[in-house]
């Protein structure tokens, strides 16, 4: 368990299942290429939009399996990626590593 998940084990529920509501581009099985086109467009929107203010930092709050964060990091120095569904974040973090 992480750090986090220990002190609030007790507390709230760490491990959601949003279902429908999560878009997972590299799940072969779902064939709705438009909403996850339109999900990775809003990703380029604000990559595109927050690539002016040259950020230090930016936060991707409810991220999923992380697909958009490739696109943030081309506008700051630090994208961190933040999900209340821990099986998504070990998603991430086997895909990166794999890329």
């Amino acid at each position: 368990m992480l750090n986090v998940e220990k002190k609030l084990h007790n507390k709230i529920c760490i491990d959601l299942n949003f279902g429908d509501d999560c878009i997972n581009p590299f799940d072969e099985m779902d064939h709705n290429l438009w909403v996850k086109i339109e999900h990775l467009g809003r990703y380029l929107f604000a990559a595109d939009y927050l690539r002016q203010f040259k950020l230090n930092c930016i936060a991707d709050i409810a991220c999923g399996v992380g697909y958009g964060l490739a696109e943030l990091d081309k506008s700051a120095d630090l994208v961190i990626g933040v999900d209340g569904n821990t099986g998504s974040i070990q998603f991430w973090q086997k895909y990166s590593n794999s890329q």
